[in-house]
């Protein structure tokens, strides 16, 4: 399921999604990884400490930066006279 799952957010990446975006900003702001022990799910090399914690600004203000860049990227596609 996990396989399926994260197959279908690369797929979502492609376009201007943005909850995939969101969560693809936050995997690597974060540093995560994916462990090769498929039930240990998301982990940080022990070189990168441990997980760091981050304030409800911290996050509105990833998520503000993530819609912003998306409804640019929709518009730079809509825009008249753009060649597809």
């Amino acid at each position: 399921m996990e396989l399926i799952f994260e197959s279908r957010q690369r797929l979502l990446l492609d376009g201007t999604n943005i909850p995939a975006h969101i969560r693809r900003r936050l995997i690597d702001t974060s540093k995560l990884a994916r462990d090769n022990d498929p039930y240990v799910g998301w982990t940080r090399s022990p070189e990168d400490g441990t997980f760091p914690e981050y304030s409800i600004e911290a996050i509105q203000k990833l998520e503000n930066d993530v819609i912003e860049e998306m409804l640019v990227r929709r518009k730079s596609k809509t825009a008249p006279g753009r060649v597809a």
